[in-house]
């Protein structure tokens, strides 16, 4: 990935369970939004979470499950620059 160098990183971090096994560190949604509108020196905000969960996913009258997922938000592509694969689905 390109562009990325020098850009500040915000996080809360904090365990997700009990017995502290998974942990993350994320940022709000308000929290983004909140730096995207009133600090004018940040340009874009970008979030990235890795899902342990599976999702469901349905193509072609076919469904299936994927796990190890990332979500993102849409800026993602404003701070970031990488090729985009794409695979045929069996």
């Amino acid at each position: 990935m390109e562009d990325a160098e020098g850009s500040p990183l915000v996080a809360t971090n904090g365990n997700l369970y009990e017995n502290g096994v998974t942990s993350t560190a994320t940022t709000a949604p308000v929290l983004a939004k909140f730096i995207k509108t009133d600090l004018p020196e940040i340009e874009s905000v970008v979030r990235i979470f890795h899902s342990n969960r599976s999702k469901i996913f349905h193509h072609g009258g076919k469904s299936f499950y994927e796990t190890g997922m990332y979500d993102t938000d849409s800026s993602i592509f404003n701070v970031f620059t990488f090729p985009l694969r794409s695979f045929p689905i069996e």
